[in-house]
């Protein structure tokens, strides 16, 4: 079994490569620059991925179909707040958040991963029981938002992958297509008071995703495979 894993350089994409490349799997990775120690070492080779800027996506689709190998499962799993493009803490709400912060936020955490799994559709198809697992978020939700969440566009940009799951599902029903809350996970993300460590999050995620039934395909799951529950 071959697997893609986007964003290994750290946190919660390092301990899903690592999780699987315990259990057996081949684990490709992609990472914009360095990589941690231990998704190296689990990955058999490493892909540069911005997934901000088109041409490194095109070139990364190139890189990964002139391997020749089918993939199993396509974890999207690369992403980033509000922070990350230079907001404070402060002004990522509705009515504060700077234009081009919001949309950098849809670029990355939706239209990257569906451009990549478009692109990668034939390696898909040419598997056995090809699967694409987006990590989404509760806070996609507008339920939970009603309750927590002030990152309006990671808010909006999870509520979008998660749609564009459903959406890939609808028209790829040869490929099981999910999107997936991870839990809570003390990542540079999730903060220190998280609920859930990497390596459990990755675990439990591992366990739902390699378990996939097609009668899943477009749903929302949470961290066990189970329909989310907001």
């Amino acid at each position: 079994m071959r697997a893609l894993v986007t964003g290994v350089g750290r946190g919660l994409g390092a301990a899903i490569a690592t999780e699987l490349a315990g259990r057996g799997v081949t684990v490709i990775g992609t990472a914009r620059r360095s990589v941690a120690p231990e998704a190296e070492r689990s990955c058999t080779q490493i892909v540069q991925l911005d997934l901000a800027d088109r041409s490194s996506i095109a070139a990364a689709i190139d890189e990964v179909h002139t391997m020749g190998e089918p993939i199993d499962v396509l974890v999207n799993n690369a992403g980033l707040d509000g922070r990350a493009v230079g907001a404070s803490e402060h002004d990522r709400g509705p009515l504060d958040i700077d234009p081009d912060v919001f949309m950098r936020q849809i670029e990355v955490n939706a239209l990257g991963p569906l451009l990549l799994s478009r692109g990668l559709v034939d390696l898909l198809l040419a598997a056995n029981t090809p699967k694409i697992v987006n990590i989404s978020s509760q806070l996609g939700h507008p339920e939970v938002v009603l309750r927590t969440g002030r990152d309006v566009g990671y808010n909006a940009s999870k509520a979008a992958l998660t749609t564009t799951s459903a959406t890939l599902a609808r028209e790829l029903p040869g490929i099981i297509v999910v999107a997936v809350h991870p839990g809570w996970v003390r990542t540079d993300m999730g903060g220190p008071d998280a609920a859930l460590g990497v390596e459990e999050s990755a675990a439990r995620l591992v366990d739902a995703m390699l378990a996939l039934r097609a009668e899943q395909t477009g749903r929302f799951l949470d961290v066990d495979g189970n329909p989310f529950a907001p």
